[in-house]
């Protein structure tokens, strides 16, 4: 899972730089059913920020991550905790992408 349990016991999981097409379209169903959940875990932050984030939860990590997916790009932004994403938007655009796709 994407969602990193490496960061277990951390308020922060920081990141040297974006990488490409890091997340695939594979990780999106699992993600998805991840919206909800409500489970504290980390946030992301790039090195450069000069935000230092704290605890985010499993379900806005699995939206930063979709959205990272959407952009081509992961992590899409400096922070994830500062990303207010609608959720209900993420699963249209994914219903719309599967539609798209076939």
């Amino acid at each position: 899972m994407l969602i990193n349990e490496q960061a277990k016991g951390s308020s922060v999981y920081p990141i040297v730089s974006s990488s490409i097409d890091w997340v695939n379209e594979k990780h999106i169903p699992e993600l998805i059913k991840r919206l909800d959940d409500q489970t504290p875990c980390a946030s992301v932050m790039l090195y450069q920020s000069s935000y230092i984030g704290f605890s985010s939860t499993v379900g806005n990590e699995a939206a930063f991550i979709i959205k990272g997916f959407m952009e081509g790009k992961y992590p899409p932004d400096l922070n994830s905790n500062r990303n207010v994403i609608d959720k209900g938007k993420i699963r249209s655009w994914w219903r719309d992408y599967l539609i798209k796709r076939n």
